[in-house]
């Protein structure tokens, strides 16, 4: 198949960068594999080995402030970097993978080929946004396509007509180092990886490590942290881990360095205080041997096996009985179970039914 994706102006595609970028740079590296030709419309630093990279748009890239007039600024450009792109296309295609949302509701109709959206992220929590969606359901003929099953239920909701399936994001499991055993038996290794924002739970994540140690259990925590936004909470969280000499804090780690201390540890903490639409560090973690514990909040009931590659909590209190229950459990299984739900060769082959799916209905 000749094979489009659209990917954001604003990120790079790279195996390096996580997310949404590293799922277009797999997929689209595992479709040339297989012999497809694969065009990626990106920003211009993007490079995917074997593909062809274009970015027609002749918007000056700029940083987005992070308000409502900024957000409504980066779907606008957004807005014509995807026409730009959809204009560029033409009927050269068999298949168009959109990657952008929100922006299709303005300028979908352009698209002249069969086209799927992968719909990266949770609902919409606030009317302008459920708005565009219903918008979206109703002016766009592409077919959609949610990341896991419980954000398949929620967009069911919303845009039902349009919405084909869901396919699980991946990633390489052998890009990252597995352990396969604890490496410490005097102390448990706790990890936290995500976004320093409320929703996440960082102060929980502390919270448990401060209970076990007070219980008898020497423990520490590491923490690789991404900033965004919540100055104020990202301050308070910082200042709770320099009051614990058990609390290691690291902003934006590089990947090397994160996943070797995730590798090594006993334990991921995801003590999340939202839904959550996948879920890319308890996937990551298990690919390093290392089990999850999780509040079962949106996708983790899917993505982790309880009992088997981690433990469902209810609260707290659960959260640490459940560390103390982490070594009896077979690191081996949470590898296997990333090479055969999340890794490129399944999302590729789930995403290929959809394209044909998609193309005999037109």
């Amino acid at each position: 198949m000749k094979i489009a994706h659209i990917a954001s102006i604003y990120d790079t595609v790279s195996e390096e960068i996580g997310g949404r970028c590293r799922l277009i740079y797999l997929l689209a590296r595992m479709q040339q594999k297989q012999g497809h030709q694969v065009t990626v419309f990106a920003r211009k630093d993007s490079r995917i080995e074997g593909c062809r990279t274009v970015s027609p748009s002749k918007v000056k890239e700029v940083p987005t402030p992070r308000r409502i007039s900024g957000w409504l600024w980066r779907r606008g450009i957004e807005s014509i970097n995807y026409a730009q792109s959809y204009r560029w296309i033409g009927k050269s295609f068999d298949i168009v993978h959109n990657h952008l949302f929100e922006e299709a509701s303005i300028v979908g109709r352009l698209c002249k080929c069969p086209s799927v959206t992968t719909i990266h992220g949770g609902a919409p929590a606030d009317p302008l946004h459920t708005l565009l969606m219903r918008l979206y359901g109703v002016a766009n003929t592409t077919g959609l396509i949610a990341i896991s099953g419980y954000a398949y239920q929620v967009w069911k909701k919303l845009i039902p007509k349009t919405l084909i399936g869901y396919v699980y994001n991946c990633i390489e499991p052998n890009y990252f180092p597995f352990v396969s055993k604890s490496p410490s038996i005097n102390e448990f290794q706790l990890c936290f990886v995500g976004r320093c924002v409320p929703e996440k739970g960082c102060h929980l994540a502390i919270r448990a490590v401060d209970m076990l140690n007070k219980i008898g259990y020497p423990s520490r925590l590491y923490m690789a942290v991404a900033p965004y936004g919540y100055s104020a909470y990202f301050e308070r969280i910082t200042r709770m881990a320099k009051e614990r000499p058990y609390v290691e804090l690291e902003v934006l780690p590089e990947n090397q360095r994160l996943f070797e201390r995730v590798s090594n540890s006993d334990v991921m903490l995801f003590p999340i205080l939202s839904p959550e639409s996948f879920g890319y560090a308890m996937v990551e973690s298990m690919a390093c041997g290392t089990p999850v514990i999780a509040f079962p909040c949106g996708s983790p009931s899917e993505i982790i096996q309880d009992g088997v590659t981690g433990f469902l909590c209810n609260d707290l209190n659960d959260m640490v009985k459940a560390v103390l229950k982490v070594r009896e459990l077979d690191r081996r299984k949470c590898k296997e179970l990333v090479e055969n739900a999340f890794s490129v060769k399944a999302t590729y082959e789930d995403y290929m039914r959809l394209y044909q799916r998609v193309s005999d209905s037109i």
